[in-house]
């Protein structure tokens, strides 16, 4: 079903209106994730992103941040756009970190982190909308870190999305975040909160995790060797990972064929992995090749199917390197 908006804008009191009209896209219900009871229907699949935040105070953690009166901006950095495909999306979810007296945030970080998660989708399965079996999620930099720490310590979602992760603290021995303390001082802190040190247990959950990295990442903490460690040794204990390094790149990705290369391969993943939840291989998957891309009877639409094109397109040019799973 299709859906009008009509935008008004005049840039001055002197100018004319300009109009703006939107065809906004509803999935028919045959596509929703639904059962024989009625309260089911509307249930859908649902994306999950955020970024933690570490506190020392319980008061500036449970602060009121934003306003529900905020127009949404559409990004391709935001999991927004995923609303035009039937989504759920369940942005900026509450991930405080928080440490007490002596104890810093990260001493208990794992089990705060999966508090939060475990909160945030008791809610959204409470409410109705989503289906407990049909959630994914995703970040960027330290939400990428986040979200392969969930994928090792709970069974919570059915695939994960990193762009830009550091997923081995012993790579920044000095701090990193809000720690300060730093690799020599706190040494199991350091490996405990590193997702490299529990890639077998992504592998031993068969947790479907989509990495995605800029090839030249200027941001200290964030080297693109960090992606190319952390698929190695999900890969290498017969996990599901795939790897997307992008030419060219920094900690945040601007030319037009990342950015289409990037949403089409989120598209895929989350298509395969939480939509058709596809069965999941037993074999090991490992080493490089072209992507893939989407047949035009797919829900990804014609965007998606051109921005798979340009990945094509731009994997030949440039020399894409994408895992093969």
């Amino acid at each position: 079903t299709l859906s009008l908006a009509v935008l008004f804008f005049r840039p001055s009191q002197s100018s004319s209106y300009f109009f703006f009209f939107l065809m906004i896209r509803r999935p028919p219900r045959s596509t929703l994730s639904s059962s024989s009871a009625a309260s089911d229907v509307y249930k859908r699949q649902c994306l999950m992103w955020a970024y933690p935040q570490s506190f020392k105070d319980s008061k500036a953690a449970s602060e009121v941040k934003g306003s529900p009166h905020k127009f949404v901006r559409a990004s391709w950095s935001r999991p927004t756009m995923w609303l035009a495909e039937g989504w759920v999306v369940l942005e900026r979810f509450a991930v405080p970190i928080l440490g007490k007296g002596t104890e810093e945030p990260n001493d208990t970080f794992v089990e705060q982190l999966v508090g939060s998660a475990q909160a945030a989708v008791d809610e959204v399965c409470r409410r109705g909308v989503a289906s407990r079996d049909r959630i994914a999620v995703g970040g960027h930099s330290y939400g990428g870190f986040m979200t392969a720490h969930l994928l090792a310590h709970c069974d919570l979602f059915s695939a994960g999305l990193a762009r830009s992760g550091a997923y081995n603290r012993t790579l920044t021995p000095m701090g990193f975040q809000a720690e300060e303390r730093d690799y020599w001082e706190v040494p199991d802190i350091y490996r405990t909160l590193s997702p490299f040190h529990h890639a077998n247990a992504v592998a031993e959950r068969q947790s479907p995790l989509l990495m995605i990295h800029g090839a030249n990442d200027e941001n200290s903490g964030t080297h693109p060797m960090q992606s190319e460690r952390m698929y190695a040794g999900v890969a290498g204990q017969g996990g599901i990972a795939r790897l997307v390094m992008l030419p060219h790149e920094g900690h945040g990705y601007r030319a037009r064929e990342s950015i289409m290369h990037c949403l089409a391969e989120q598209h895929n993943w989350l298509t395969r992995w939480v939509i058709k939840k596809e069965p999941k291989p037993t074999k090991k998957l490992v080493g490089a090749g072209a992507t893939v891309t989407p047949k035009e009877g797919t829900s990804s639409g014609r965007v998606v199917c051109l921005a798979a094109a340009m990945s094509a397109a731009l994997a030949v040019a440039t020399g894409v390197r994408c895992s093969k799973l």
